[in-house]
């Protein structure tokens, strides 16, 4: 049987592999203006798009959910979340740093650090040139580092398959698998390449839907009330997400700099790849976005499945990622919408310790800029980065992400406030949504949907109210041509045909035997539904070329 399936194996990443190099021809045919652009941009950071690819899936020694996984609040509130040591947790700083150095086998690019760069390209991360003719940029506003070259690079690297081991006594894992949705943290400790880490914190994570099967059984039905909210407390019957919290017994406690790591289920992505690939394609055009890569988990010895490993956002994230230090200002799921302290008090994930009124002032005089019109709104925003950042979310239909209103709020997003200027820069969370993954989170209105005479109230069908009624968005609404300029780049560019595939390619043949491994462990997919599913996902990409981020027919249920 192993080896008819192994001949399977074989036959299909031939027929994949020569999708792939059918992709290549298509994409070297492309001549407009636009690809030589981003060329260019890719060729600052010393490798073309394919490049760019292999250097990330490891091909080359040249070189992130559940929708509800966004919903828990984490507990980084230090000052500025604080840098991390020099010793790690079980490995030393400088052994990380070299770890990271051998396996990437490169030096990742500060992208957004050349100030002369064209606005809006990949290269630039948006620190480049405002658009905004004749608006100054704040000085100190830094740049964002899509690929900082930190300790942690080693656990994020793209070339391995690495095995993690949970280890957490017998009574605190009944404990926990009772009711995964209580996220109750148990001690434990962490085995990595024959080191034992801890001891460490550990709970399931998510919210309504990341407790939803296979994590735990179907939901029973409201007693009573048909209208009334379904418990979550059910006991755990498959593969939940994870959170390790390496600073919660003991504070200094790192692993390779970090103070958490996550391991989401992917449970509702059966191609396994979403997460993965929307998180790479956010930081290729300069988002300061997670990094992630497959893992595999085993909890006491025993294989719990393939999970894809992604960074926790939080103080320590932001020092890595924002040249200017990374001391300012993080909120979580928290939108400029009021003039009051209150909203931003209860989402602020750093800098808990500063006087009160202090804390939040910059958040809400951005939200008073709001209010006094576009331009002076645009003046807190590094314009290529936003429209970066949006015409990668839209093309890639991050469809439960900031762009989808349930009424009154949104979720799976950050906010960090540079700390010595006025400028706000949005961080993408929790993708395993994008790619059009499902009905229930498929928003029916385009996001610059013009709003005269639009239906702004919470009645609509779905419980969705258009983005563009939002007045920021409304803002960025307004700016056509800086967003389809980002379009342009990123299906010419990170998103291209042979970017993308070169990608998946690489990343499947890694997991392949992985998955094999896992089938139908703690509701995995078999192998041919992972074949099957990943199809799916290769056809929804080229479809998401073709209506450059404007796909709002009702999708198809994916398996």
């Amino acid at each position: 049987m192993q080896s008819d399936r192994a001949m399977l194996a074989q036959v299909w990443w031939m027929a994949v592999g020569l999708a792939t190099a059918c992709g290549g021809d298509r994409a070297q045919r492309m001549s407009s203006a636009r690809t030589t652009e981003v060329a260019g941009a890719y060729a600052a950071d010393g490798g073309s798009p394919t490049d760019s690819a292999a250097s990330e899936a490891g091909a080359s020694p040249t070189e992130d959910a559940d929708a509800s996984q966004g919903g828990e609040h984490e507990d980084d509130a230090t000052a500025g979340g604080g840098g991390h040591p020099s010793e790690s947790a079980g490995v030393s700083g400088s052994e990380g740093a070299a770890g990271a150095a051998g396996a990437a086998g490169g030096t990742p690019s500060a992208h957004g650090g050349d100030p002369g760069a064209s606005a809006g390209s990949p290269a630039t991360g948006g620190s480049g040139p405002s658009a905004d003719a004749g608006v100054m940029e704040p000085v100190n506003a830094g740049h964002v580092i899509a690929e900082p070259e930190d300790d942690a690079r080693y656990v994020f690297d793209q070339s391995s398959l690495r095995t993690y081991n949970i280890s957490v006594a017998e009574a605190d894992l009944a404990l926990i698998d009772m009711d995964p949705a209580a996220e109750t943290f148990v001690n434990a400790t962490l085995d990595f390449e024959g080191k034992t880490i801890g001891p460490v914190s550990v709970r399931y994570k998510g919210s309504v839907g990341g407790f939803l099967p296979p994590c735990t059984g179907a939901a029973p039905a409201p007693a009573g009330d048909p209208a009334a909210p379904m418990s979550r407390s059910r006991p755990k019957t498959g593969k939940c997400s994870i959170k390790v919290d390496f600073n919660r017994v003991d504070p200094e406690l790192r692993f390779y700099g970090l103070k958490k790591l996550n391991f989401h289920s992917m449970d509702r992505d059966k191609s396994l790849m979403r997460d993965r690939l929307g998180y790479s394609m956010f930081r290729e055009s300069g988002v300061a976005a997670p990094r992630a890569t497959h893992a595999r988990l085993l909890i006491n010895g025993k294989l719990e499945g393939l999970y894809v490993v992604v960074e926790q956002i939080d103080g320590r994230f932001t020092d890595s990622h924002f040249s200017d230090g990374g001391d300012g200002n993080l909120y979580k799921e928290v939108w400029p919408v009021s003039d009051a302290p209150e909203p931003y008090l209860a989402a602020l994930e750093t800098n808990n310790d500063m006087p009160e009124a202090m804390q939040v002032a910059r958040m809400q005089s951005f939200h008073a800029a709001i209010s006094a019109g576009a331009d002076a709104s645009f003046r807190w925003l590094d314009t290529p980065y936003l429209f970066n950042y949006i015409a990668v979310d839209r093309v890639i239909a991050n469809d439960d992400g900031a762009f989808h209103w349930y009424c009154q709020w949104n979720h799976n997003y950050y906010w960090y406030e540079a700390e010595r200027a006025d400028r706000m820069w949005i961080i993408p969370w929790d993708l395993d949504s994008s790619f059009q993954n499902g009905a229930f989170v498929h928003i029916n209105t385009p996001w610059n949907a013009a709003t005269p005479g639009m239906d702004c109230t919470c009645g609509r069908a779905g419980g969705q109210r258009p983005a563009s009624c939002d007045p920021l968005t409304s803002h960025w609404a307004s700016r056509t041509e800086d967003y389809q300029r980002a379009v342009d780049s990123f299906l010419a560019g990170p998103f291209s045909d042979a970017n993308v595939s070169a990608k998946l390619l690489a990343w499947t043949q890694q997991v392949d035997a992985a998955v094999q491994e896992a089938a139908g462990v703690q509701g995995a997919p078999s192998y041919a539904e992972w074949q099957e599913a990943f199809a799916n996902l290769q056809a929804i990409i080229a479809s998401s070329r073709v209506h450059r981020g404007y796909a709002y027919e009702m999708p198809v249920m994916m398996p």
